[in-house]
């Protein structure tokens, strides 16, 4: 990601947002993009698996694959305002003996993260500049499943993202969003022994899951 771009993530994704974000998951739990994956994770297998969630914001996601049987998490996010959140809902949830929470860029601290049954990325690929990086570290720490959420590159989510990218400027945020070219990421996947065995969507977003052949 880099670090100035890394730097604009995280004051994007400030002590405002995080508990707005909080609220919105204890009000309401994961929103249906979210759940889509997670289904398609219990699906596939989760009891006893650990988990790594990269871009994990508040940890919504890892704390419901620890509710459905995984056995750890670690979650790894540039803002520091979201792990705050992250380990403060870790501890009401009384699973903080059973996260791990790693600060800065991913493509940077992956090192000294260990391998993970599960990959989760999350609408995280679409912060990073470029994906390749992103993509290899998640598949050098995954051991089983992979999930990715995406923007799909039809012409009016480019449109939309244009326009947010444009928002954010006139705003003097300098986080932006991107949309990356699925066949390339699939098929950098599957260059990797990873094989797409689900596919949903919503009207933004596409879900895929990946298992290691």
């Amino acid at each position: 990601m880099g670090s100035s771009c890394c730097q604009a993530t995280s004051r994007h994704f400030d002590a405002t947002i995080a508990t707005k974000d909080v609220a919105r998951y204890r009000e309401k739990g994961l929103d249906k993009r979210a759940k889509l994956l997670l289904e398609a994770l219990r699906r596939a297998g989760v009891a006893g698996r650990t988990v790594l969630d990269v871009g994990s914001g508040v940890g919504g996601m890892s704390f419901e694959l620890l509710k459905a049987g995984a056995s750890g998490a670690v979650l790894a996010d540039a803002s520091p305002a979201y792990l705050a959140a992250a380990s403060a809902e870790a501890a009401r949830a009384g699973v903080l003996d059973r996260v791990e929470l790693v600060p800065g860029d991913f493509v940077e601290t992956v090192g000294g993260i260990p391998a993970a049954d599960i990959v989760v990325l999350d609408r995280v690929v679409c912060c990073y500049p470029s994906w390749s990086p992103l993509l290899a570290a998640a598949m050098s720490r995954g051991r089983a499943l992979l999930g990715l959420v995406y923007p799909p590159a039809r012409p009016d989510v480019r449109l939309v993202i244009a326009l947010d990218n444009l928002r954010r400027r006139l705003k003097g945020d300098a986080f932006r969003a991107f949309v990356h070219p699925p066949a390339a990421m699939e098929a950098a996947l599957r260059a990797e022994g990873w094989r797409l065995t689900s596919r949903q969507g919503t009207f933004a977003w596409r879900i895929d899951l990946y298992t290691r052949a």
